[in-house]
């Protein structure tokens, strides 16, 4: 599948089709299936993963200046996990692009010159 190899962040579809980001520590060939660490949102995400693996891991956290914040949190290894356009629970998508506003203008001016 091209553009998908390590280190790529893709969206796994949670339960509630919610994504959450995972980064790929193996992408299996042209398959689309691949081994990663899911990142969830702590226990926000308790009883949303499709798959049992027991509670979410806790993030541990200590306040290191004002406004600073350092966390550690402990990913759930997720493996085989197969690619899905539909993004059905379980799967992985690539995130969604936003178009940013001065792609839309070239676009636009691109258009006007067209017609």
């Amino acid at each position: 599948m091209k553009g998908l190899q390590a280190g790529r962040i893709v969206n796994y579809v949670m339960k509630d089709g919610q994504a959450r980001p995972l980064l790929v520590a193996r992408a299996w060939g042209d398959s689309g299936i691949v081994n990663g660490v899911l990142f969830v949102d702590g226990s926000n995400d308790d009883g949303n993963l499709p798959i049992q693996v027991g509670p979410v891991p806790r993030i541990t956290s200590e306040v290191v200046g004002i406004g600073l914040v350092k966390a550690a949190a402990t990913g759930i290894w997720a493996t085989s996990v197969h690619f899905d356009p539909k993004k059905k629970p379980g799967t992985w998508h690539w995130p969604e692009r936003e178009q940013s506003q001065s792609a839309a203008n070239v676009k636009a001016k691109g258009k006007e010159k067209a017609a």
